[in-house]
């Protein structure tokens, strides 16, 4: 299919937290379409979102990962 994003602008994280065995981060996101889409998003239209990543350590190894935006 091809690349969707022609440009990455920007993707940070806007926060983190860590208690326990558990990590979450916080995710803003900003990048330049490539192909049109049938939800009247087109080529070169800005998407942004922003979203967070859950992740869950048992015995030293990962074992979850949760992701939303």
């Amino acid at each position: 299919m091809g690349d969707i994003i022609e440009n990455y602008l920007e993707a940070y994280n806007s926060f983190y937290s860590v208690i326990n065995d558990k990590i979450e981060v916080g995710i803003n996101y900003e990048g330049i379409l490539a192909v049109d889409f049938p939800n009247r998003l087109n080529i070169g239209d800005k998407l942004q979102f922003k979203g967070k990543s859950k992740f869950e350590i048992k015995e030293g190894k990962m074992s979850l990962i949760d992701d939303y935006s």
